[in-house]
């Protein structure tokens, strides 16, 4: 590494949130290692730990008694990503990784960070290989407007313009687990070797969830295809009812009840055509509504003010001793000019 990169960086500042903390000595190790990663690199630097309110962790003592950590307490019963959500608004750093302890090393982390404020860009973590459910899932994703991928991992980090962003999206749990498909989102992918080991019902509790939320937000594209399958419909009723008025007009002998039937049947089926697709142009029209996102259009941030190097160079004692000691000692213009 160059001298650049092992020097402590004192211009951002990082949070890193763990919304579940495993219960054990193995995690309080890895969030120990991870708070001093941390402030080996970074001056300003914080990490929130989550817990249930009314769940006696045994380790938050432990983990308490680590440097710059923050311990906060969610409602009982509030869902693994809803709680990542929750977190993340929490967080007040410049960069903001959320990370599963027993998924990435310190330094994962800390790279990630790096990359993510250099680059302006989402960083996530993805496992190496790839899964048989990835087209699935990637078609569903599609339908509900993210980047969905069976190999994204729950680790992410996410530069501050862009985190808000995504906080404000109506679907704010799914988009901070996959970014939504928007150009604007620059989303940059990095490969790790996560540890082995087997999957706990809780994991799989959670896919489900969210494969649920995924149908779900896939609404505004079903709702598009009823009010198209509607509209066929309708224009079908009203051609089946002209024909059948054409046929009772034009010929001479008709079955017995054929033309009431005909004609009511496809009065029927006009009718619900024109309410069905009401009814999901309408509820488009709510949907579109709520997603108005006209107060996050900004997608990135450039400046010039370094607001740290200010805060060092005018309040350092001193500094302003030294530049005041300087000046007394300093020979008179007149005598410089001698």
């Amino acid at each position: 590494m160059t001298a650049a990169a092992n020097q402590r960086r004192e211009d951002i500042l990082v949070s890193v949130c763990v919304p579940v903390v495993p219960v054990g000595a193995d995690a309080v190790r890895a969030v120990e290692r991870l708070s001093q990663a941390l402030a080996a690199r970074f001056r300003y630097a914080e990490i929130i730990l989550a817990f249930a309110e009314d769940a006696d962790h045994p380790n938050e003592d432990a983990l308490a008694r680590l440097g710059n950590v923050r311990l906060v307490r969610v409602r009982h019963g509030t869902a693994y990503y809803r709680c990542r959500a929750a977190v993340a608004a929490e967080a007040i750093g410049d960069v903001v990784a959320i990370v599963a302890v027993d998924e990435l090393a310190a330094d994962d982390v800390v790279a990630m960070i790096e990359r993510a404020d250099a680059t302006s860009a989402i960083i996530a973590a993805s496992r190496e290989g790839a899964s048989i459910w990835s087209p699935l899932l990637a078609t569903l994703g599609r339908g509900a407007g993210f980047r969905v991928n069976a190999e994204t991992m729950l680790s992410s980090a996410y530069p501050r313009t862009l985190l808000n962003q995504l906080l404000a999206h109506p679907e704010r749990e799914i988009a901070l687990r996959f970014p939504p498909a928007d150009r604007s989102l620059a989303v940059l992918v990095e490969r790790r070797a996560p540890a082995s080991g087997s999957r706990s019902i809780a994991e799989a509790g959670r896919r489900l969830d969210l494969i649920q939320r995924l149908v779900v937000s896939s609404a505004p594209v079903v709702l598009s295809s009823v009010a198209m399958l509607s509209l066929v419909v309708v224009v079908t009723a009203i051609a089946f009812a002209i024909y059948s008025v054409v046929v009772w007009a034009t010929l001479d002998t008709i079955q017995p009840g054929w033309f009431t039937t005909s004609f009511a049947l496809s009065m029927t089926a006009m009718f619900l055509g024109l309410a069905i697709f009401g009814l999901s142009i309408g509820l488009q029209k709510v949907i579109a509504l709520l997603q108005r996102g006209e107060a996050h259009v900004i997608t990135g941030e450039g400046s010039g003010i370094d607001l740290f190097g200010q805060v060092v160079t005018e309040l350092n004692v001193e500094v302003e001793h030294a530049a005041l000691a300087d000046a007394v000692t300093a020979p008179p213009v007149e005598t410089l000019r001698r």
